[in-house]
This record gives structure tokens, C-alpha cells and sequence, in this order.
């Protein structure tokens, strides 16, 4: 049908604020450009609930119009100028994104590649998943996400205008670093002891876990994996730990001091442990349980003793 002035028309937001994961038919409404009163009914409509964990998402803007529309039963018209609505939790909008200049869509690969490396290095790969799909002429404005940690995939909000429509796509990038780093030879089980044979060195992507990695054989070698490893799988630091100095059912001997006597016995090892740490053991005469500190020997300097 033909549209009318006098015809009630609500106009969506292309960004709406969030707090409390709840978002009404009347948070999508832009009061600046809806002239006629938001209708009471908008207020109490939930449209979405944004699941706890994310801080942003993204809604195709005509399901939202289509949703509103059908709530008010036609009554009224919904208009929307992007092809998404962001939602955007309230306090991130900052810590999310950083806003940029316009800049020529010609320029985009160029300019983000750039960045990127300015960011990361210059010994970053920069690689566009999707170019096919951005706009080759004309101006835009771009919005890249921050993140507190370096993520291989990020991906960068292109706004331009078409046929005198603000238009929205999302750019993936994806970002390597290739080094030489210790790998899994063969499988490696979750517990085991690795060995020389274990390992070896392999050009990996380590982007985002470049403090993480190891890059000499020899410093993973006598150490207790903390995980399974794939054959291939990068060894990173925190997947290993120095093997216990004693072990879960090992006996060794135990003393105590009272006064100038040195009382000792054998135990029995509760749990594994290094030197220094406290572990329980039990008496391997009396059966009572023991607790001490593993000392170098080994032997373990009792603490408490119960029953």
C-alpha cells in the first residue's frame, strides 16, 4: 500500500544499549527520528534476552521490524536504515571497539593490514576471509573490536551508505605468527613423563600464545604432562609440571625432633609431593596418619601426628 504522512511510523536504532540482558520492543525505537508517541505496548514487549556471558551481538534489523510490526498488529509502520541492529552492553561500548575516520572502501585491505601489524608486529600474517563481500568505492567508517587478549579472528564493522541506505558488513580477519616450537611427536598421554622421543620442532601458528610456548626441546624434557597431547600439538609451559620429588605409596622414612632426640620411622605417602610441601603419610607400624614436610633424601620431617 501507498504510504501516508499522516500513517503512524516508528524508526529503528542501528545501536541499542543494554544493561540488564532484557531488551524491550521500545529499546529498538529511535525517539530522535519517531515523530508520533512510542505506543505503551513496546514497553512491556521482550524481544530478545541477551545470554549473560556476551557483552555485544548482532540482530537482523527486519526480523526486529517485523516483530514490532506484528505486536502493534499492523497498526503502525517500522522503518530501519542498516541491515543489523548492534546490541551493545552499557559501560563496554569502549572497552569494545575502537572508532576510526572515514576512509575510502578502496583503502580498507591497506589500511587494516597496517594496523594490524602496528598492533601486533610486523611479523603478523594478515589474511581477509571475506573481502569478496566489502564494498570496493566510496567512503566508510571502520570499527575494530579491542580485546584484552590477542585473538586469531577478529572481525572489523564496515559501515557505508548504498542507494541512500547506511549499510553494515563485518570483515574477518585472521591473524598468524609462524615460529619454530616444540610439538608432540606421538600421543602423549595426560600424566605421563616426556622424554626426548616425545618431541620435536615444527613451524607453528602461535598467535596469541607466544608467551606460552617452548622453544627448545630440552626444557620440556622430565617434565609430568598436565593434559593429552595430539601428535602435532603444540607443548605450551602450562600444560606441563616438574614431576613430584615423591610419589602416592612410595615408603620412606620419617623423623621427629623432641628436644636433642631424632625419633624415626618409615611411612607410607598419602600423595604426591615436592620439596618443601606438606603431604600426609601414614605410620607404617602404628598405622596412624602423619604429616610432614618432604625434605631432601627423601625423607619427610614430621609436623602433626593424629590417629
Amino acid at each position: 500500500s501507498t504510504l501516508s504522512l499522516s500513517d503512524p511510523i516508528l524508526f529503528l536504532r542501528d545501536r541499542v544499549l543494554f544493561e540488564d540482558n532484557i531488551i524491550f520492543a521500545s529499546d529498538f525505537i529511535d525517539p530522535d527520528r519517531t515523530k508520533c508517541d512510542i505506543p505503551r505496548i513496546l514497553h512491556d514487549s521482550i524481544v530478545v534476552m541477551v545470554p549473560g556471558n556476551l557483552n555485544r551481538m548482532f540482530l537482523d534489523s527486519r526480523s526486529v521490524a517485523n516483530r514490532i510490526a506484528q505486536i502493534l498488529n499492523g497498526k503502525y509502520r517500522v522503518f530501519f536504515d542498516t541491515e543489523r541492529i548492534l546490541l551493545l552492553r552499557r559501560g563496554s561500548e569502549n572497552a569494545l571497539t575502537s572508532s576510526f575516520k572515514e576512509i575510502e572502501c578502496e583503502n580498507i585491505p591497506k589500511f587494516l593490514e597496517k594496523f594490524m601489524k602496528d598492533r601486533y608486529g610486523d611479523d603478523v600474517t594478515v589474511t581477509f576471509l571475506n573481502m569478496d563481500t566489502i564494498p570496493t568505492n566510496g567512503i566508510c567508517s571502520l570499527s575494530i573490536p579491542k580485546r584484552s587478549h590477542p585473538s586469531k579472528r577478529t572481525s572489523v564493522l564496515i559501515r557505508y551508505r548504498k542507494e541512500n541506505t547506511i549499510r553494515v558488513k563485518s570483515l574477518t580477519i585472521l591473524l598468524k605468527r609462524m615460529r619454530k616450537v616444540v610439538v608432540a611427536k606421538r600421543k602423549i598421554k595426560y600424566g605421563e613423563m616426556v622424554g626426548v622421543d616425545d618431541l620435536k620442532l615444527s613451524e607453528m601458528d602461535i598467535f596469541g600464545m607466544e608467551d606460552d610456548v617452548l622453544i627448545k626441546i630440552d626444557d620440556a624434557i622430565g617434565k609430568k604432562a598436565r593434559k593429552s597431547f595430539r601428535v602435532g600439538e603444540i607443548i605450551k609451559v602450562s600444560d606441563l609440571i616438574d614431576p613430584p620429588y615423591v610419589v602416592r605409596g612410595q615408603v620412606v622414612m620419617a623423623y621427629i625432633l623432641i628436644g636433642d632426640l631424632k625419633i624415626t620411622t618409615f611411612v607410607r605417602l598419602m600423595k604426591d609431593g615436592k620439596i618443601g610441601e606438606v603431604v600426609s603419610c601414614r605410620n607404617i607400624d602404628s598405622g596412624k596418619l602423619i604429616y610432614g614436610v618432604v625434605e631432601e633424601g627423601p625423607k619427610i620431617r614430621v609436623l602433626v601426628e593424629g590417629s
